[in-house]
């Protein structure tokens, strides 16, 4: 492997493009594994000093083909490579290791949102148990590192049978690499496409198996899929989270099975989603959800899982992967291990001390439980099933109609640490006075910060009964049915279940919290028990703490 790895930085030194480097690496890995003697031969000839740049680089693109051919700098020192690639294993699964050092390991090429973790590439292949005449297709095969994995694992089982892959890309640079990998691993990629998947699907056809890793990063444009059969009614989703996009595009196309990697929290719960997960729910399309260790791809810091779909499933079987267990140190990330126990729970569909099945009868709602602790919790109504009101602040002043009124802008300047708030900084003396009085906060309003890394939560205290005042739009108001229902809900968000609760929404909405999401929140059934004596604590610390403040503010004389 270190011999590969010279091999790779020393051509990087004669060529721009990283990508063109891979391509020069894949072509000398074919014509060792294909046409030994080329090697051989052109070592012979460079060993009497005759020049080998362009005869080898004519032969290598007779090989590989114009489409696919780039040529190696003649600048290069060809007897060094040749002798570094004739001396090394090019099998595929030392090729894989190889790609995969290059690509995720060493972070610096930048190369590592164009593919995916070997061992991570293994275990979607082998979720989605590839038979010998059935139909692959992956929406955006980056530079086909997965096409590797599929040839070795199906041919290990049905040797020399013939793989029926189909994929698109956008990136014509990625695409050429991809195929060199098919050429590498005996793989046909005539249908690999070029194309952009939103702006016109190039399939119509229905594929067995599905495959994707799709782009988190990706800046995707969806106003033209409002009249697309693809995203009927969903064309909004795509706004939220890149790889929406590529699922709900795959969707169309499943027979059998699909393997998804996706960020966990984009099956949290959210109105924005509901009506998709509507249809999970009702065509049974989630066969396991399996969540995987923090850490295994370059610059994520978001929890990953993998979703498998299949149609007309009767319960969902939930791994929980994430466990030391699962997981080794491999310089500053990590990397999956012990994948077999994963693959035999997901095959045999036993419930064990890391996954457990839960039935379709049981959720009680469309929010997904991930782990059994999630199911164990998941019994509780959402805000708008406990008849409380949700709604925006709003700028109340600015306008034509403004006419002298005075009352107080409120905002998180005003918001105490703990609990109750009732000290305004902000005192205005024009606005627009309906709406001043109509949106006018009341005794034991919940206040949370619209936008921010994390919750900020406050409630308004009895004696904001007699002032007038009014949360800015960068405030959500959070309005119970009565003073105790009130107590119990801002106890549970100060708590750090109902913290860990609404942070899944702000990083849902990109650090901002959707109004919606809220009311959908599911809160647990046991939210008022004890809060009354929790909250007298907390309002007597923050009494203490604002005592010890002054007295420190003091002694600065």
């Amino acid at each position: 492997m270190e011999k590969l790895l010279q091999c790779f930085e020393y051509i990087k030194r004669y060529h721009v493009d990283m990508l063109d480097s891979i391509s020069i690496m894949l072509e000398l890995f074919i014509i060792k594994n294909f046409h030994p003697h080329i090697l051989t031969e052109s070592i012979t000839l460079g060993s009497k000093r005759k020049p080998l740049a362009q005869s080898l680089n004519a032969k290598i693109e007779e090989i590989i083909g114009q489409e696919l051919f780039i040529a190696i700098n003649p600048n290069i020192n060809f007897l060094k490579i040749l002798k570094l690639i004739q001396a090394t294993d090019t099998t595929l699964s030392n090729i894989e290791e190889f790609l995969h050092i290059i690509t995720q390991k060493k972070t610096s090429n930048k190369l590592y949102y164009y593919s995916t973790p070997l061992e991570i590439n293994e275990l979607l292949v082998r979720l989605l148990d590839i038979q010998s005449d059935e139909k692959i297709y992956n929406p955006c095969y980056g530079i086909g590192t997965l096409f590797l994995m599929i040839s070795q694992i199906l041919h290990a089982k049905q040797p020399n049978s013939p793989i029926a892959l189909y994929g698109e890309e956008l990136d014509s640079r990625l695409a050429k690499v991809a195929k060199l990998t098919c050429k590498l691993a005996n793989i046909a990629y005539d249908n690999l496409i070029i194309n952009d998947i939103l702006k016109a699907p190039f399939f119509e056809q229905k594929f067995d198996k599905i495959i994707c890793n799709p782009p988190f990063s990706a800046h995707i444009g969806v106003e033209y899929l409002k009249d697309d059969k693809r995203f009927k009614g969903l064309h909004s989703l795509a706004k939220t989270y890149a790889e929406w996009v590529f699922l709900i595009h795959a969707l169309y196309y499943l027979k059998k099975r699909a393997v998804f990697i996706l960020r966990t929290q984009t099956l949290q719960k959210s109105s924005l989603e509901s009506e998709f997960m509507q249809r999970f729910y009702k065509q049974g399309l989630i066969e396991a959800i399996i969540e995987l260790p923090k850490n295994i791809f370059p610059h994520q810091n978001a929890d990953f899982c993998v979703l498998v779909l299949s149609p007309n499933n009767q319960e969902i079987l939930n791994i929980d992967a994430k466990g030391e267990h699962f997981w080794k140190k491999d310089g500053k990330y990590n990397r999956l291990v012990n994948l077999n126990e994963i693959l035999d729970a997901f095959f045999a569909r036993k419930e064990n001390e890391f996954c457990f099945l839960m039935p379709y009868t049981h959720l009680t709602s469309y929010h997904l439980p991930l782990t059994r602790r999630d199911s164990e919790h998941s019994e509780g109504k959402t805000l708008s099933a406990l008849g409380v009101e949700v709604f925006r602040g709003q700028r109340v002043y600015g306008g034509k109609n403004d006419t002298r009124i005075e009352y107080y802008d409120v905002g998180l300047a005003d918001f105490s640490e703990y609990g109750f708030s009732e000290e305004f900084f902000t005192k205005r003396s024009l606005g627009d006075k309906p709406k001043v009085q109509k949106y006018a906060l009341k005794p034991y309003d919940i206040c949370l910060s619209l936008r921010g890394n994390t919750p900020k939560v406050t409630i308004f205290s009895p004696n904001i009964a007699h002032k007038l005042a009014v949360a800015n739009a960068g405030i959500v108001i959070v309005r119970c049915v009565n003073p105790k229902q009130a107590i119990g809900l801002y106890c549970y968000f100060y708590s750090h279940q109902g913290q860990k609760a609404l942070s899944t929404l702000y990083e849902h909405y990109t650090k901002s919290i959707d109004v919606q999401s809220l009311k959908s929140l599911t809160i647990p059934t046991d939210f008022e028990s004890h809060s009354q004596e929790r909250f007298k604590q907390i309002c007597a610390f923050s009494t203490q703490l604002r005592e010890v403040k002054n007295a420190l503010e003091a002694l600065r004389g």
